[in-house]
């Protein structure tokens, strides 16, 4: 059974790196070992099961991680320094202050919600 990978999202960064490297999605195809329709479907969200050698081709010829085919995030995009801060600050926490900013979080985001409705 096929199944969409984030609405598209890593089809699209596929899609972006393809461009971006000026390779067409022939280029790609005889690259990885795929036909053309295999790379179209990639870059339309349609991923069936990657296998691990087309993952790591596809990585090669594009010049990004695996890890985008895997999480749709490169190793490029890393956290910013504020962000950072925040997860290390929330590992230090107790399993009861883990889940009080948890709350703090979810309630934060309803009021945003409803401030921007």
């Amino acid at each position: 059974m096929e199944e969409k990978l984030d609405d598209g999202c890593i089809g699209k960064k596929i899609r972006e790196q393809r461009t971006k490297l000026a390779l067409t999605q022939r280029q790609v195809a005889d690259y990885v070992g795929v036909t053309e329709a295999t790379v179209s479907r990639w870059e339309s969200g349609d991923i069936g099961n990657m296998k691990r050698n087309r993952i790591a081709r596809l990585a090669k010829v594009l010049k990004v991680s695996p890890l985008l085919f895997i999480t749709g995030v490169d190793e490029e995009e890393k956290f910013k320094p504020e962000e950072t801060e925040l997860v290390t600050s929330y590992r230090e926490l107790s399993a009861e202050g883990k889940k009080l900013l948890q709350g703090m979080i979810g309630q934060l985001k309803e009021f945003t919600m409803s401030v921007t409705v």
